[in-house]
């Protein structure tokens, strides 16, 4: 048995990150690990993430975990020596891992490399950091390294070369609470959506990664072939405020924006539509495939990154940078029937991969091969 501390202060409440957290917690517990875990959260992930039992609890450090440039400091400088007076064996990191120094071994999960991939992803000093600091550190001292797709491997390969054999894959597993859902008018009237049926996209409002100027342009093709074709509703917060971009007159009125869609109805409104389209150009994972799937609609996602690999054989898949490519797909999800079952019943089959007890087994098999105990 060993004692292991997961390091979460720079998780978002509202983000993807938060219930890949939760329900990594609720496994845990479920599987009765012989190891503890304490999972080091701010003051947000402290109210969203509950004690779950003995084998699992949470530490908040305090107001300094809560403002994210001090969090950076918390965890680069001050939580290498807490988790040694306090006897860990083995330190993790879920998120934006910076590994300067560590007296126990030290596992860290990746998720992506946008910032290496996708121009202004950041502001000028958090790209300076995460490119020429945090990841060249990380990959370079952490002991372990689990990337979240093949396609997150390739790309440290790629950059990092030399760190192969510390490299996992571990999938993320999919949320259970995403599953089939009725029709609930009174949530469509709260979002001003106007019916079931419609297109749906999910992610931050964010014009340059998730790719939206294209999907814009490819709607207005489907609209000029097919002026009946269903509502685009992008759902999503805004990333920043440059990401604000101009709406064609012409697909105005059949685009909608509800904002943030709260977890609990997030499902429901996959449920509702017609189907998911995922136009993102860099992703590490991409949940909304495997949401999509998860709540039986029909799937149409990008061909680069990793969506290929997520979605296999249970999605369609385009060019995101063509918008042609785009509608075209989009024509044919819409209009063939016969195809639109087939996605949906190859999608219940490939979620199937994405078993969260499976995946935990994992984590602990790789934690513990990562553990000869405290460091000299």
């Amino acid at each position: 048995m060993a004692r292991i501390v997961v390091n979460c202060v720079q998780f978002g409440e509202k983000a993807g990150g938060a219930r890949h957290l939760r329900n990594l917690i609720q496994q845990l517990e479920r599987k009765g690990s012989l190891n503890t875990y304490c999972f080091v959260v701010n003051k947000n992930m402290r109210s969203y993430v509950e004690d779950a039992g003995d084998s699992v609890s949470t530490y908040y450090p305090g107001r300094m975990v809560d403002h994210p440039v001090s969090a950076i400091f918390y965890r680069a400088f001050c939580l290498p020596f807490w988790i040694r007076l306090n006897g860990f064996q083995l330190f993790v990191d879920l998120f934006n891992p910076i590994v300067l120094f560590s007296f126990v071994n030290s596992v860290v999960v990746i998720r992506d490399l946008a910032e290496f991939r996708i121009a202004k992803k950041y502001d000028n000093l958090r790209m300076f950091y995460r490119k020429r600091i945090m990841f060249p550190l990380t990959i370079r001292r952490a002991d372990r390294i689990i990337a979240i797709s093949e396609a997150t491997r390739r790309d440290i390969n790629d950059l990092f070369p030399g760190f192969s054999r510390k490299i996992d894959v571990v999938h993320h597993g999919r949320d259970l609470g995403f599953y089939p859902k009725n029709t609930d008018s009174h949530l469509l009237r709260k979002l001003n959506i106007g019916g079931p049926g419609y297109l749906l996209t999910v992610g931050r409002i964010d014009a340059v990664g998730k790719n939206l100027l294209n999907l814009v342009k490819a709607y207005e093709l489907l609209l000029a072939e097919y002026p009946e074709a269903p509502d685009l509703v992008m759902v999503g917060a805004k990333w920043r405020q440059q990401d604000n971009f101009d709406v064609p007159q012409s697909v105005a009125e059949k685009l909608v924006f509800p904002g943030y869609v709260e977890e609990t109805e997030l499902a429901t409104v996959y449920s509702m539509a017609a189907a998911l389209v995922f136009p993102s150009v860099y992703e590490g994972f991409g949940h909304p495939i495997v949401e999509g799937m998860s709540c039986e609609i029909p799937v149409i996602c990008s061909n680069v990154s990793s969506l290929p690999e997520i979605g296999a054989d249970a999605v369609v898949t385009f060019d995101p940078y063509d918008p042609k490519d785009i509608c075209c797909k989009l024509v044919q999800v819409l209009t063939n029937e016969r195809l639109r079952a087939d996605l949906i019943a190859k999608g219940r089959q490939r979620i199937s991969e994405f078993d969260w007890s499976k995946n935990v087994s994992t984590y602990e098999e790789i934690f513990s091969a990562t553990q000869p105990g405290v460091l000299s």
